[in-house]
């Protein structure tokens, strides 16, 4: 995978999620609050990508495979029963994430 397809993945799976409602959901804590809130998360997800990455360069210099996936990363760092735990998390996030937009596209369809 390239840089730019890394890129254009990382950023249609955060734009995806609904993070263009982000300040129109929490204006009522007022400008100030909100823009606090949403720059100390960012600041949370930028770190926290960056240790993934490095985790997932380490693993891949340790393995002297490149095509490691993240719950192949999780296996091969904690063990397969963490990794099971992370299958099922994902699992689970995707299934909320497909409930939650086909709930809201249904109600936009049905609005229109």
């Amino acid at each position: 995978m390239s840089v730019g397809s890394a890129a254009a993945l990382v950023a249609g799976t955060t734009v995806g999620a609904g993070v263009l409602a982000l300040p129109a959901a929490t204006r009522g804590a007022g400008f100030v609050a909100s823009s606090g809130v949403l720059v100390a998360s960012w600041a949370f997800m930028a770190v926290a990508a960056l240790l993934v990455a490095e985790t997932s360069v380490g693993v891949v210099c340790a393995t002297g495979r490149v095509d490691l996936g993240f719950l192949a990363t999780v296996r091969s760092l904690c063990g397969p029963r963490v990794g099971s735990v992370a299958g099922a998390t994902y699992a689970f996030i995707h299934y909320a994430l497909l409930v939650a937009y086909a709930a809201q596209g249904g109600a936009l369809l049905a609005g229109a």
